[in-house]
């Protein structure tokens, strides 16, 4: 379950900054994902057609090759 904010007001950067302190100051991490750009084998070059095409069709992108 994942609980909801009760408080709806704007919250700001600093609040914000000061939130993720609390929380990487109580033990708590932030997982950093691999970005394609850093990472060669999450690289669309490296599929092929077949993949390539599957993943076109997943998210709707035309191919336009």
């Amino acid at each position: 379950m994942n609980p909801r904010r009760q408080n709806l007001k704007n919250v700001t950067h600093e609040e914000i900054e000061n939130a993720m302190k609390r929380y990487l100051d109580n033990g708590g991490t932030i997982k950093h994902l691999d970005s394609p750009y850093d990472n060669p084998n999450l690289n669309y070059d490296s599929m092929d057609h077949e993949e390539r095409q599957m993943v076109y069709e997943i998210t709707g992108v035309k191919n336009s090759g």
